[in-house]
């Protein structure tokens, strides 16, 4: 008499089978995407989260605790080296957000570079910026400032 597989066996072998490949994939990709390009994304998302908050709440935060305390940050607020993104503002509501890079020291060239951004909060009509608000400068040069509303 042939014994026959329960159901849940194969169902269970081809969820761990799904879940190995997934691992390999993640891992593989991990390895391919440099971390200073994950960098610019988290700072990328950092500013968008920095200016909802700020429409949202009608003034910007103090300091990155300030999304994080009110469950606001979705996105992570370290680099991708494992250090907390830097985050500073003047009386003139222009931010700055940036990452030590991978030697986590001032300056550097290659994966070592700083990556800082700067952006204006506050536009010229005093209305505050849009979420999709351009970079006044960054060190990564992927974006032009453009003229703000």
């Amino acid at each position: 008499m042939a014994s026959r597989t329960h159901p849940w066996t194969r169902y269970t072998v081809l969820l761990l089978s799904i879940g190995l490949i997934a691992a390999i994939v993640l891992l593989y990709v991990s390895k391919i995407v440099p971390k200073t390009s994950v960098t610019i994304g988290r700072i990328e998302g950092l500013k968008r989260q920095i200016i909802s908050y700020t429409r949202r709440s009608n003034r910007p935060p103090s300091s990155l605790s300030d999304l994080t305390a009110q469950g606001r940050a979705t996105i992570t607020l370290i680099d991708a080296w494992g250090e907390l993104l830097s985050y500073s503002m003047d009386g003139n509501f222009t931010v700055t957000l940036g990452s030590l890079g991978a030697d986590r020291k001032d300056g550097g060239i290659g994966a070592d570079a700083d990556l800082i951004g700067v952006f204006g909060l506050r536009l010229t009509d005093g209305s505050w910026a849009s979420d999709d608000a351009d970079w006044i400068t960054n060190t990564w040069g992927l974006h032009v400032q453009h003229s703000q509303r």
